[in-house]
C-alpha cells in the first residue's frame, strides 16, 4: 500500500527545519528531504559553510554554522519530522519515481502525476500540500516552470504561497534581498502557519 504524506518538505536549511518543528508540533509529521551535497553544499545549506554566526539571537558567543544546524536538525526530528538524506533534483514523492506535473482544476492542487523510473509506469498521486524551502541561491531548475518566478529567478510568493494552491515557499529561494538564517527561519515559521490552515480546509 502506498503511503501519502501530507507535507514534504525540500531543504535542510533554517526555513526548512523551522517549518518541520511548527508541523510537527501541529501533529502533521513532514517529510523532509535534505539532499546530499546538493548544489555542492552539504545537508544544513550555506550556514554549514560558515565557521562562527555571530548574529543568530540565543547564542551570545557565536556557535559554529555545522552546529546551529545540528541543533535544528534534531530539533525537527524531536518534533515528528522524518528525514531523509537524498537529493532532489525532480520532485520524488514515492520510491524511484519522479514529479512529471502537478495535477489540480486550475485553483486548487489535488494531484502529482509521478512516473516510475524502474517500472516506466506513470500515475497521478492524491497530495493536498507542497512545501519548498531550498537553499542560499535560488535553485528552482527542478520546478520544470511549474511555479511563477520572479524576473530574477526567485519563486514569485504572496507572503508564502505561490502560483499554485497548496505550494507554499520560504527562505532564500524566495528572498533576493535579505538572505540571512534568523530571516530564513521566520518564513519558514509562517509557511508552516499557512500550511497548517490549508490542510485544515482542504
Amino acid at each position: 500500500m502506498e503511503t501519502v504524506n501530507d507535507v514534504v518538505i525540500i531543504g535542510s536549511g533554517p526555513a526548512a527545519h523551522t517549518a518541520a518543528i511548527y508541523l510537527g508540533r501541529a501533529s502533521i509529521k513532514p517529510i523532509t528531504y535534505e539532499g546530499f551535497l546538493a548544489g555542492g553544499i552539504a545537508a544544513g545549506g550555506q550556514l554549514t559553510t560558515t565557521t562562527i554566526i555571530e548574529n543568530f539571537p540565543g547564542f551570545p558567543s557565536g556557535i559554529d554554522g555545522n552546529e546551529l544546524m545540528l541543533q535544528m536538525r534534531k530539533q525537527s526530528e524531536n518534533n515528528g519530522a522524518t528525514i531523509i538524506t537524498e537529493t532532489i533534483s525532480k520532485v520524488e514523492v514515492m520510491w524511484n519515481s519522479t514529479l512529471i506535473e502537478l495535477v489540480g482544476d486550475g485553483n486548487l492542487l489535488n494531484g502529482a502525476k509521478v512516473k516510475n523510473v524502474v517500472t516506466g509506469e506513470e500515475k497521478v498521486v492524491p497530495i493536498s500540500g507542497l512545501f519548498y524551502a531550498i537553499g542560499h541561491a535560488p535553485n528552482v531548475q527542478f520546478l520544470n516552470g511549474q511555479l511563477k518566478l520572479t524576473p530574477e529567478g526567485y519563486i514569485e510568493v504572496n507572503e508564502t504561497k505561490t502560483s499554485v494552491d497548496g505550494v507554499f515557499a520560504a527562505g532564500d529561494v524566495c528572498d533576493k534581498v535579505y538572505r540571512q538564517a534568523i530571516v530564513a527561519a521566520g518564513s519558514g515559521c509562517k509557511a508552516a502557519l499557512d500550511c497548517e490552515k490549508w490542510l485544515q480546509t482542504h
